[in-house]
């Protein structure tokens, strides 16, 4: 699982990788945003779909950045198979109160997007 970017990586690009992984997992506008963690008629939600990333909070880069590292730990899994991928991300899990980790990830909470991350570090055997 990777980590947050660090200074050395370029915010776009990480923000580009982010936009990319929702596109690939067919996320709607409001799961992009709510995932972030952010309210869809903020500012910030405004920015992202602007694709400027610069002026945004530790937290939201942070999140982009464990998202990023979902989306390769599941690649990893699945051999980049986008279809298992989704699957994946659609099947209630005992450890996430019987939701999927979509539905997890949905609520919107930092610890939310913790335990996904976890899980998927836990299926990798890591």
């Amino acid at each position: 699982m990777t980590h947050p970017p660090t200074k050395n990586q370029s915010p776009n690009g990480i923000l580009d990788a982010y936009l990319n992984t929702c596109q690939r997992w067919n996320f709607n506008e409001v799961e992009r945003i709510v995932i972030l963690g952010l309210n869809a008629e903020s500012l910030a939600a405004q920015q992202l779909l602007a694709g400027d990333i610069s002026s945004w909070d530790i937290d939201v880069r942070d999140r982009i950045g464990y998202i990023v590292g979902i989306s390769l730990g599941l690649g990893t899994i699945f051999g980049e198979d986008v279809e298992a991928e989704i699957i994946w991300l659609c099947t209630p899990r005992e450890q996430l109160g019987n939701l999927s980790p979509l539905q997890y990830l949905l609520k919107g909470q930092f610890v939310n997007l913790l335990a996904v991350v976890e899980l998927v570090r836990l299926e990798r055997g890591m």
